[in-house]
C-alpha cells in the first residue's frame, strides 16, 4: 500500500477482504460482498510511505480482492502479487 506524496490526506488504516467467485455477475458480487473473508486485518498507515504486509490470511485461491481504507484518503497504489489459480 503506497501513500507516497500524501502527507495530509492519507487514510489512517486499511484492510483487505477477498473472495473466490467463479461465473459471478456484478449483482451477485454485490450480494455476497458482506460475506467476503478478511485477507488482512486493519493496519495502521503512515503518510508518504510504502507499506508492505507479508502476513496474510491463508484463504486459498481468490479471484477478487477489496481494498478498504478508513477514513477516506489518498493512496497512490495498491500492489498485489500472486499466482494464477
Amino acid at each position: 500500500v503506497d501513500t507516497a506524496f500524501f502527507k495530509g490526506n492519507f487514510p489512517d488504516r486499511c484492510s483487505l477482504q477477498a473472495a473466490h467467485v467463479t461465473g459471478g455477475t456484478d449483482d451477485s458480487l454485490v450480494t455476497q460482498a458482506m460475506f467476503w473473508a478478511e485477507l488482512l486485518g486493519e493496519q495502521k498507515l503512515q503518510m508518504d510511505h510504502v507499506h508492505t504486509f507479508d502476513q496474510l490470511a491463508a484463504l486459498g485461491p481468490v479471484t477478487h480482492v477489496r481494498f478498504n481504507i478508513f477514513p477516506d484518503g489518498g493512496v497512490s497504489r495498491l500492489r498485489l502479487w500472486g499466482e494464477p489459480a
